[in-house]
């Protein structure tokens, strides 16, 4: 994928430059019309229960398998203390959410939404 930056010139003109050949063309005038960011909308296709759930939970798996490493990095006991009770009270948690979350796959009919904490686990642990 090329390298590009979008600039805003004062005179209504978007440029797009290529930072690999340093090219600079000018993409379109801009005459009221606002510069929609973000990702490119969805097609019908791609609207489909199947589409949406691939999409959706490859997404939240990748991010599940992220944070499990970025918790793996809390094992350093150069830089973190913990205790092994803390260390089984958190797999138990993680544990607990894994099983809640085959059982809502496996009967799908069921469903079961609870809101996030955002505090730490922690505060539970008596």
């Amino acid at each position: 994928m090329a390298n590009i930056r979008t600039e805003h010139k004062g005179n209504g003109k978007v440029i797009a430059e290529n930072l690999n050949n340093r090219a600079s063309v000018a993409i379109k005038e801009l005459e009221g019309e606002r510069v929609r960011k973000g990702r490119k909308p969805l097609s019908d296709e791609d609207k489909t229960p199947s589409a949406r759930f691939h999409r959706v939970a490859g997404i939240r798996t990748r991010k599940i398998i992220l944070h499990l490493r970025n918790l793996k990095a809390c094992a350093n006991m150069d830089v973190y203390f913990y205790s092994q009770d803390q260390v089984e009270y958190m797999f138990r948690m993680i544990r607990k959410q894994v099983e809640s979350c085959e059982k809502a796959f496996a009967n799908p009919e069921r469903k079961e939404y609870a809101s996030a904490k955002l505090t730490s686990i922690f505060d539970d642990m008596k």
